[in-house]
């Protein structure tokens, strides 16, 4: 009786753990859909609504002609692309 009990237990902590385990883990991609952006004038880091990614091919750029970039930190310098 007892051997039968061991073999039930064993299984069942090693689901236990394993959804325990997975609780705990994180996925660390990056949600390019939400990336902040900015020009820099008149003020540095000035916000503006556009839809730009961190990756393209074409340069993000406001309405105005200038290009958007992500804030990095204190400045604005990483440039934004096109979908």
């Amino acid at each position: 009786m007892k051997f039968s009990k061991t073999k039930f237990l064993i299984p069942g902590l090693a689901v236990v753990l394993a959804v325990a385990a997975s609780a705990f883990t994180t996925n660390d991609t990056v949600d390019e859909s939400f990336v902040q952006n900015y020009i820099n004038s008149p003020a540095p880091c000035q916000e503006v609504e556009e839809s730009c990614t961190l990756q393209g091919t074409q340069e993000c750029t406001y309405e105005t002609g200038e290009y958007i970039f992500a804030k990095n930190g204190t400045v604005c310098d990483t440039p934004l692309y096109r979908q």
